[in-house]
């Protein structure tokens, strides 16, 4: 297993609650939880992630692990918003168990900055996102749609949700594409990544244990299509992740 301390999608659970109950004018929560993922590259340990994280929103401004942002729109049906969002995806080949696994080169993580967008309605809620990649790693833009139909029962708020994840070919080959020098030199095919979209499944769970205290959960499923899913450094269609985590709201 490869074990790292960061601050990670335990957050995103945190943010997208915020989006669906609302959040008041001004919040501060802080909290601590650990997430499990599989890796979609072949041969590659899985990740356990523990990540400490504070969320703060002050008006139209909200700050979290992960993202920070301004609300242009912000009311009880629309919400728009102007963020920089941090990217984890990365390719370590030091965590690889194939030997030409490991001659291919690291993709990093990046920074993203783009617009959120998400409508709410007696029907539900549909999100849209859109960013691009600001440091430069694969110069590629990302775009998410989804759809998700909040729950309550009792103290308990759940979130199915189900959506598709598009990756411009620049962002598509920078993480799957190998290079012919890296091809020469680890013995893997060579292969060039085209645009790509990736469906997926999601629950989202957070459980009011009192006025201050609560416990947030999610669960994801994903799939791989297209050049990404023929890529040789894949070793799966599919990767699944969830998360557990602890939320004190002041």
């Amino acid at each position: 297993m490869n074990y790292r301390f960061t601050i990670v999608f335990v957050c995103a659970c945190v943010s997208f609650f915020s989006t669906v109950v609302g959040a008041r004018a001004a919040e501060f929560s802080l909290g601590g939880g650990v997430a499990a993922a599989t890796s979609p590259y072949k041969s590659h340990d899985a990740n356990i992630l523990v990540s400490p994280f504070a969320s703060v929103a002050m008006g139209r401004v909200y700050l979290e692990p992960a993202a920070v942002g301004v609300h242009l729109v912000n009311n009880d049906t629309h919400t728009l918003g102007a963020e920089m969002t941090y990217s984890w995806f990365e390719f370590d080949p030091d965590d690889c168990d194939d030997g030409g696994m490991r001659r291919l080169d690291k993709r990093r993580s990046t920074l993203m900055a783009g617009l959120a967008y998400s409508v709410r309605g007696a029907w539900g809620m549909a999100k849209v996102r859109l960013s691009h990649d600001i440091l430069g790693r694969s110069n590629g833009a990302v775009g998410e749609a989804s759809y998700h139909v909040p729950v309550r029962v009792g103290r308990l708020d759940l979130v199915p949700g189900a959506g598709v994840t598009w990756s411009s070919e620049k962002q598509a080959d920078y993480y799957f594409g190998v290079t012919r020098a890296e091809s020469v030199r680890s013995g893997v095919q060579s292969h060039e990544a085209g645009s790509s979209l990736s469906p997926f499944v999601r629950l989202e769970a957070k459980y009011t244990l009192g006025q201050r205290w609560s416990v947030v959960a999610s669960a994801e499923a994903r799939l791989l299509t297209g050049s990404v899913k023929n890529s040789p450094m894949v070793g799966r269609s599919a990767t699944v992740s969830g998360a557990l985590g602890v939320l004190f709201t002041f």
